[in-house]
Parts: structure tokens; sequence; C-alpha cells
């Protein structure tokens, strides 16, 4: 009997570890849950700058089509649809006369809101022949390079609302009367740039261009119904041929056109390639006076005066009469502060010219200065009082 019991503990003991074991297993059983994302990616946004160019004129490559009486309408050799520029050509004009003009219409377009700038570069002013009325002028020069057509050419360039006439309330980019100008010297001329609006993705940004062989007039259109594009007289301009043009005649100049654009966003200190975005800064120049009401006041003059501005840039000094170049476009004050020798001295601060007082009686005047600027600002002081005993 004590055999078979000891057999059925050992029996039950065995059982026992075994439930436990199952028991310890379960233990790491808690809830949970699992997410995944699969083929996350980047991918780059584009920036691809593409133009059409629409342009009107007179058909001066035709016999008896070349007054400006004639006919006009749009010029196919220099339009086209919407692409990137290959051969496609702005200008190809022959036998032009004083007197002869057109008008283009560029449009721009990009994937994304972009900066913009463009540049023509007169590369050749070729003689080709020369004739008789061309070589009876005197003190002309000769050269297969030598041609002087560029001199009378003039340009208009402007931000266009679409319908290709000059109007009034549109901003003038440049416009330039005898090449090269500030514009066909290959620099790059600003069209959209930081402190302006950039080119909106989606949108057209429209830029007109007028040429005349002769003399531009502006005469801005009143905005009205242009759609079916500029006529004769209706062009926001005029071009006056009159005067001796003979030194030009068969002469010609070659022009290349590129546009550069970049990315807007996160792009705020971009500049034109050659950073040609027109003057960022201004300058000024404090003048001061003293004069005086009373004979008897003496060792008083400028240097008892201490002169400063205070701006963007913060608070300097600065010497009477010497231009103070690079300052931010801001607002700033001109003060000054007397030595104090000789003592009992009053006098009233008077600003003029660049400057205003604001308010009154507080012996401190007040500037706008705007990039490109360059200003005096000038502070009398009347003395009218003696020095004390």
């Amino acid at each position: 009997m004590t055999t078979i019991l000891n057999a059925r503990v050992l029996a039950s003991l065995g059982m026992i570890v075994f439930v436990a074991a199952l028991v310890a297993g379960g233990t790491g059983a808690f809830f949970s849950d699992t997410e995944t994302s699969t083929g996350n990616t980047f991918t780059a946004g584009e920036l691809d700058l593409t133009i059409d160019n629409s342009s009107y004129g007179f058909d001066w490559n035709r016999p008896g089509a070349v007054d400006p009486s004639g006919i006009w309408g749009p010029n196919e050799a220099n339009s086209w649809e919407l692409s990137d520029l290959t051969d496609q050509l702005f200008f190809s004009f022959e036998d032009l006369k004083p007197g002869d003009y057109g008008e283009d219409t560029i449009s721009l377009h990009v994937q994304n809101d972009a900066w913009a700038c463009m540049a023509f570069d007169l590369t050749a002013t070729p003689e080709n022949t020369v004739n008789g009325p061309e070589a009876d002028v005197p003190d002309r020069t000769v050269g297969a390079d030598e041609g002087e057509l560029q001199d009378f050419l003039s340009f208009l360039f402007w931000r266009d609302d679409g319908d290709n006439v000059f109007e009034e309330g549109e901003d003038v980019i440049e416009a330039l009367s005898g090449l090269p100008g500030s514009v066909f010297t290959g620099d790059f001329l600003p069209l959209a740039v930081p402190d302006d609006e950039p080119l909106a993705a989606g949108e057209t940004t429209f830029i007109g261009k007028g040429w005349c062989f002769g003399t531009m007039t502006q005469t801005p259109e009143i905005p009205a119904a242009n759609a079916g594009g500029p006529t004769p007289g209706n062009t926001g301009f005029t071009c006056d041929g009159s005067g001796d043009h003979n030194i030009a005649q068969t002469d010609g100049i070659v022009v290349d056109v590129e546009f550069y654009s970049e990315q807007a966003r996160n792009n705020d200190n971009f500049q034109c390639p050659n950073g040609d975005q027109g003057p960022t800064t201004a300058a000024l120049t404090v003048d001061k006076v003293v004069t005086f009401t009373n004979a008897t006041v003496v060792g008083v003059d400028v240097n008892d005066f201490q002169l400063h501005i205070n701006g963007p840039g913060g608070d300097q000094i600065v010497t009477d009469e010497v231009e103070v170049a690079g300052l931010a476009p801001g607002v700033y004050t001109v003060s000054e502060v007397y030595s104090g020798d000789p003592a009992g001295i009053t006098f009233d601060a008077v600003f003029s010219g660049a400057c205003s007082e604001i308010p009154v009686d507080t012996e401190t005047g007040t500037v706008t200065l705007v990039a490109g600027d360059d200003l005096t600002c000038t502070i009398t002081n009347v003395v009218d009082s003696p020095p004390q005993p």
C-alpha cells in the first residue's frame, strides 16, 4: 500500500508543475495593435518657365504694305504658342523705315510661384552694305560691326494686363531711346523679385514691349475693351520717325533674349543672376545751418552740434554735408545734440528739405527713405539769445 500511495503523490506533483508552466507562459499576452504605413515618398516639384509671344505690327516685308497707314495685324513670324524657347524669335524685321513701330506681348507661365528676370543682349551691330546716302554722312564710323541703327531705336517695356495695349495704370518696367541703354547690355532686368509679387503658379504674367524706329512718346490709353489686340493709333505710344537717319541705312542689330527664374518659396534673398534688381538701398545727407538774429551772439557754429540719424540700422552719428550711403529703406529720425558751449544759447531747430518735424516742437525731423533715394535733410538753428553773463 505504501508503494502505490507514493506513486500517486508523484503523479500529482508532476501535473501541478505542468499547469504552473502553462500559467507562467500566458502572462505576456496584453492588449495590442499594429498599424503600418508603407510606400512613403518625397517627390520634388518642378519649375519650368514656359513662354508664348503675340506680335503685332505692319507687314514691313511686303512691297506696298510698309507704310504705317497700310496693313496692320498679327506678325506670324514672331508669334508662337506656349513652349520652351528653342529657335523662336521676338524680333525678325527687315526693310524698316523711320516711323515704323510694333507691339509684342510676352506671357510667362510657371507651375510654382517664381521670381523672374529677363535680359536683352545686343550682340552685333552689322553695317551690312554702305549705299550712297549713308556714305555721304560725314564723320561716320566704318566697319563690319559699326552699324548705327541701334542709335535710332526706342523701346518701352511694361506690365500688361493681356490686351497688348499700354494703358493708364500699367507700370513701366523700362523705357529707353537709343541702345544699348540699360536693358540691351545682357544685364538682367527684374520682372518679379522680393518686395514685389512673384509670378503666380497657374496664372499668366504679361509683359508688353513696344518698339519704334524713331522717337517714342508714351500715350497710355484709357483702359477699355482691347481684346482684339492693338490697332494703329491704339497701342499706348506713338512713333516719330522724322529727322535724318541716313547714317542707319542698311544697318542692323542682333539681339539675344534670355529669361531666368527661381522658386519663390524659401528664397526671400533672390537676386537676378547679375544682382541687378535695381537699387536696394538709399542715401541721406544732413546739412547743418546756423543763423543768428542777435549780433552779440558769438562762438556758436556747426561744429557745436552732434548730428544723428536713427532708423532700421540703429542710431548713428553723421558728419555735416557728408552723404551716408547704403541705408536700408524705412523711416528715419534726424536730430542733433548741442555741446552747450557757450552756455545760455537758446535756439529752435527748423527742418527742411527732405525732412519734416513731427510733431511740432520736438526738435526732431523725420524722413522716409525708398530704395534709390538720395535725399538731403537740412537742420537750421536760429540763435536768438546772447550768452549769459
